[in-house]
């Protein structure tokens, strides 16, 4: 999933088990300090279901390169 924090646009890239994702707040380092700065309105996307983390990196990495390069 992706959470976007509503203020400052910034995104974070995303995985949890727990039965709802929208409550999930993320648990980087980074984006911990940035909610903790700019308060916690995020707004979360769930882009897919996986059901193995083999399956999961495949494709947040291509979503990750795409993300970088930008739209074509």
């Amino acid at each position: 999933m992706v959470k976007t924090h509503n203020v400052t646009g910034i995104k974070y890239l995303c995985q949890t088990q727990r039965k709802n994702p929208f409550k999930y707040l993320g648990s980087g380092v980074a984006w911990g300090r940035h909610l903790k700065n700019n308060g916690e309105d995020i707004t979360t996307e769930v882009i897919g279901t996986y059901e193995t983390k083999e399956e999961l990196n495949t494709q947040s990495c291509g979503m990750l390169l795409i993300q970088k390069s930008g739209p074509t």
